[in-house]
């Protein structure tokens, strides 16, 4: 494949895995803390973590934390 496709494929598998680490994370807290399952606060921590992973791990990602958090996709479509 081309290296974008790579570059494409690696982000993509970075935010799955931010994905399942969050879920895993709020399973947990419910399971053994009592907590309340809160939809809108486990996508916001997705969001955030996810940003942060890209930044980090996939040059070329020069997107501010706003840009990502109001449009991730269209965020991923330019990157």
């Amino acid at each position: 494949g081309t290296t974008s496709g790579k570059k494409a494929r690696r982000a993509l598998w970075g935010i799955w895995d931010v994905i399942v680490w969050k879920f895993w994370k709020q399973g947990n807290d419910v399971i053994f803390n009592n907590a309340q399952p809160n939809l809108e606060k486990m996508v916001d921590h997705i969001k955030m973590a996810s940003w942060n992973w890209l930044k980090t791990q996939s040059p070329g990602f020069n997107f501010s934390l706003v840009n990502w958090i109001m449009n991730p996709l269209e965020c991923m479509f330019v990157f």
